[in-house]
């Protein structure tokens, strides 16, 4: 093959190449803003992941202003999480928990149950935690110079594991790598 006919079918090959790639491609879709109970979400667009499930979905994403965290989580927690920002009197070390409630259409406020909790605690909080015997709080998500998020996931299903909800509780708990490979510091 001479110079010529090498750069010929080169050039044809990129060519090709690149159309296939744009035509494969998809473009992000923006959705508007919603708000929760207590703080707001904005949906910073899709993007695809694998579930856990072996199904493909759209990522929604949460953002914290009180945590200073960004989370992906999958769409199948549309319309039925709740987020609850708060302080717990009962833990001094943790700055700010965020919790992603399962809420289903008829569940009360008083009775959700989390599908994961974000804790925000200080460096030196962290590390004396570390020393203590006994549980920890939760896996290490990410951290920066001042604090640390740590992530939990319900030990149990609370629901009956036959039941409709149970079934559904079920599906929606996403491993803690997925939630430390999607959460981003602001």
């Amino acid at each position: 093959m001479n110079k010529r006919t090498y750069k010929i079918a080169l050039t044809s090959l990129t060519v090709l190449l690149l159309f296939a790639f744009t035509a494969c491609s998809k473009p992000q879709s923006e959705a508007p803003t919603k708000t929760g109970s207590q703080t707001s979400t904005e949906n910073l667009g899709t993007e695809q992941f694998d579930d856990g499930h072996g199904n493909e979905a759209d990522v929604e994403t949460y953002a914290s202003k009180e945590s200073g965290f960004t989370l992906k989580y999958p769409e199948i927690w549309n319309d039925v999480i709740k987020v609850n920002e708060h302080k717990d009197d009962s833990m001094p070390a943790v700055e700010m928990i965020t919790s992603f409630l399962y809420a289903p259409e008829g569940k009360q406020q008083d009775d959700l149950e989390s599908l994961l909790n974000i804790y925000k605690v200080t460096q030196d909080n962290y590390a004396k935690m570390s020393k203590e015997e006994g549980p920890e709080l939760g896996v290490k998500l990410a951290e920066n110079d001042k604090f640390v998020w740590l992530g939990s996931l319900p030990q149990s299903n609370p629901f009956d594991p036959n039941s409709e909800m149970g079934k559904q509780f079920e599906n929606l708990v996403v491993e803690l790598e997925f939630h430390k490979k999607n959460l981003s510091l602001q």
